[in-house]
């Protein structure tokens, strides 16, 4: 008796999870990316963030201010055509960003996989570590950088390879560099000679270009640094690193994958030795250096979510998910469900530069005043 209404309960549990599948399936495409979204945001929260100490670094451009992002431009160029002097407009300039990204994104997403899938990795995506960043550094260089990258990944023109290489640039020229040259690694391990080419190509249109504004740099300023001396020889972001990183490791490396580790674990172990260590090894190298860079989850994401990207082409991991559906029988409605409510639950924190983590549902329940009332 007590076995059959177990068995009566974990089947009404199935078949509710199945429904809410059934709902997501059915759902219009935009409300449900607006549907997710609006989740994510409650859970992520949004923080606006100036990298700049004021907004007379926009009056001054093109004359460049020393600073840690001062090898940035694509910000400063654009808030100088639209004559942005507030924080207020620079934080909803950078919303607009946002938004257009998010847009193309699900679009990209709705064009080349199927209702189905579409719908399940824009959900992965939404909750994974990159919109985490994305929400919670609003302002910063990230939104140009990834995007150019992602761009450059995806693209199947050289075109459109320049375009995304051009906006990258124009956020951080630095992390593009170290992202291309991990790229490169990627191909070079799957031996996708085309790939190889791009990334080559890119690698040296990207250190011209990070020379040509060092150089521009040399002439407005006394005094000139790039992210790369500074990581390399600044002893104090160093330390503070370290002390950071030793404080919170578990949760760190956690950062870095969230809910993405439910994906990217079986894709290891399904791969072919060699191709699993060199992967594997991708995914460390920036991980260790990280242990003496100031922004953590930041720089880490910046630096793996395109490659994801470059792996999921490369792999074909679309149709790898199809054979395992038909083999094991699971409905498109249950995983749909399941995912969903796995992103839910599954924490999605970031380790920012200050050393603390922006901990799930803070800011929704901080915002709702139910914090304060608690207290």
């Amino acid at each position: 008796m007590l076995r059959h209404e177990s068995n009566w309960s974990l089947a009404r549990v199935v078949r509710k999870i199945e429904n809410l599948g059934h709902f997501i399936l059915n759902l219009n495409y935009g409300a449900f990316a607006i549907l997710l979204l609006a989740i994510s945001l409650s859970k992520s929260g949004v923080r606006g963030i100036q990298p700049w100490a004021n907004l007379e670094v926009i009056e001054k451009f093109p004359s460049l201010t020393p600073g840690y992002s001062q090898t940035s431009l694509g910000l400063l160029a654009l808030s100088k055509v639209l004559a942005i002097d507030t924080k207020f407009e620079f934080f909803i300039f950078n919303i607009i960003l946002l938004s257009i990204f998010t847009f193309v994104l699900s679009k990209g997403l709705r064009n080349y996989l199927s209702d189905f899938e579409s719908r399940l990795y824009l959900m992965i995506l939404f909750f994974s570590p990159l919109y985490v960043v994305l929400l919670g550094n609003i302002g910063r260089h990230d939104i140009l950088t990834i995007s150019g990258l992602i761009l450059v990944v995806v693209a199947n023109t050289k075109a459109k390879t320049s375009l995304g290489l051009l906006v990258a640039l124009f956020g951080s020229p630095e992390h593009t560099i170290a992202t291309l040259f991990l790229l490169l690694c990627t191909a070079w391990i799957f031996k996708i000679n085309m790939q190889i080419r791009k990334y080559v190509l890119s690698i040296a249109m990207s250190c011209i270009y990070l020379l040509f504004i060092l150089m521009y740099l040399r002439r407005d300023a006394d005094e000139i640094s790039n992210r790369f001396t500074s990581v390399l020889f600044d002893k104090q972001i160093q330390k503070e690193a370290l002390s950071n990183f030793l404080r919170n490791a578990p949760l760190e490396l956690f950062s870095y994958f969230g809910v993405l580790l439910f994906l990217l674990i079986p894709f290891l172990l399904g791969l072919e030795r060699l191709q699993r260590f060199g992967v594997f090894a991708i995914l460390v190298v920036p991980a260790l250096a990280n242990i003496l860079i100031l922004d953590k989850t930041r720089d880490y994401v910046v630096a793996v979510i395109p490659i994801l990207f470059l792996i999921f082409r490369i792999c074909d991991v679309k149709s790898k998910l199809e054979v395992i559906f038909d083999k094991y029988h699971v409905g498109k409605s249950l995983v749909l469900g399941v995912a969903l409510l796995t992103c839910i639950i599954v924490p999605s924190i970031e380790l920012t530069f200050e050393g603390s983590v922006r901990a799930p549902y803070e800011w929704i329940l901080s915002k709702a005043g139910i914090l304060s009332f608690i207290e």
